[in-house]
């Protein structure tokens, strides 16, 4: 694993995919040296270092990803055995080394040292969706390899966008996730080649990632396929998340009645992280209007049960929200301009003042020398 190289210093690692070159040229020089005081280390992925190559570098970081099983004690006071993404993902299946081979491309691991032990204490996963990238990662030779991977099979579908796109986070420190968001959000700002920053909001985190600027909004691709014509749409889906109660888990959307409902909501304008269109169909709605009658054996009674019942039944069964919904944070044009006015003006101030001491450096030797 990454964690065992040797004499690994703290701070963010930033590892790439070997395959897809043109990542580490998108983002390599927009990469800060520090965040929050803590150091950053890129690895070139054509270079090796401390004699492990990128292709090696690339794998290890994979099974620190994978392999981060530790205990913890449950409501119910007892201990166990959980990973860092626990409960939200299954870090074993969904980091997979195949999948994330065939579909990502950059690893930003976040390592400190614990009682003289180098842990890893939180990674980012992400994918390049600039076109150039996709193109790397989409030759002949990785077809033939993972064609027939139903992952990368779903990937291959992927239209290009000019985004950095958050696969995966997990932390097991407090702020850690919002320090790496805030590393991957400031790559794709110093970059040109980037507008925005998406990811696939599980459904209780929806709020969290809206608070942190994420907006449900059309892609900056004017072509991507789940564009709404109407803007006035994505204004009251926004609304309707700032007036959403807060949840802590995706199970407590499906018993919350506001919840259920925007979830249906913004399925019907296809915002899902999935190729399906629709997943409760036009017929199903049908009969989820009507009222239905269940046996509760514990009761010994019918219950009846109204049409709300049903469309919660409903949307916890299709597991809405399960790959997430789409949501970016745009980057704003006027922002990054106002950026590069300031750095021009600091650089013309830095100008003038080396100007100025050259200057004065120089009537300093004329008066010496006339005094000598």
């Amino acid at each position: 694993m990454f964690t065992d190289i040797n004499n690994l210093p703290i701070g963010i690692h930033v590892i790439y995919n070997p395959q897809a070159l043109s990542t580490f040229n998108h983002t390599h020089k927009s990469i800060p040296k520090k965040i929050n005081n803590i150091p950053i280390k890129v690895h070139d992925p054509r270079k090796t270092y401390n004699n492990y190559s990128g292709i090696e570098l690339w794998k290890m970081a994979i099974a620190c990803m994978t392999d981060t099983v530790h205990t913890i004690v449950d409501d119910n006071g007892e201990e166990i055995e959980v990973d860092t993404c626990y409960p939200a993902i299954d870090a074993e299946d969904f980091f997979d080394f195949d999948k994330v081979d065939s579909t990502s491309n950059i690893i930003f691991l976040y390592i400190k040292k614990v009682d003289d032990e180098t842990i890893m204490k939180g990674f980012i996963l992400c994918r390049d969706l600039h076109l150039k990238t996709l193109k790397k990662m989409r030759t002949k030779a990785r077809i033939e390899d993972y064609g027939d991977n139903g992952d990368f099979v779903q990937y291959m579908s992927l239209k290009d966008e000019p985004c950095l796109y958050i696969e995966g986070l997990c932390a097991k420190e407090k702020g850690a996730g919002r320090m790496l968001m805030h590393l991957v959000e400031t790559i794709a700002y110093n970059s040109k080649e980037y507008k925005a920053v998406k990811l696939a909001a599980l459904t209780y985190v929806i709020k969290y990632y809206y608070k942190l600027g994420y907006r449900f909004t059309n892609s900056p691709n004017k072509m991507f396929e789940k564009n709404i014509t109407d803007e006035s749409i994505f204004k009251k889906i926004n609304q309707d998340v700032e007036n959403l109660p807060v949840i802590k888990s995706d199970e407590e959307s499906f018993k919350r009645k506001e919840w259920v409902s925007f979830i249906n909501s913004i399925q019907d304008h296809k915002l899902l992280n999935t190729n399906y269109d629709r997943r409760i169909k036009s017929k199903q709605k049908k009969r989820m209007k009507r009222r239905v009658t269940f046996y509760d054996p514990e009761k010994d009674k019918f219950i009846k049960h109204s049409p709300s019942n049903r469309i919660q039944y409903a949307t916890e069964s299709h597991d809405l929200g399960g790959d997430g919904w789409y949501m970016y944070k745009i980057l704003s044009n006027e922002a990054r301009k106002s950026k590069a006015r300031k750095s021009k003006k600091a650089r013309t101030r830095k100008a003038r003042k080396s100007k100025k001491a050259r200057k004065s450096k120089k009537a300093k030797k004329r008066t010496k020398k006339n005094k000598n």
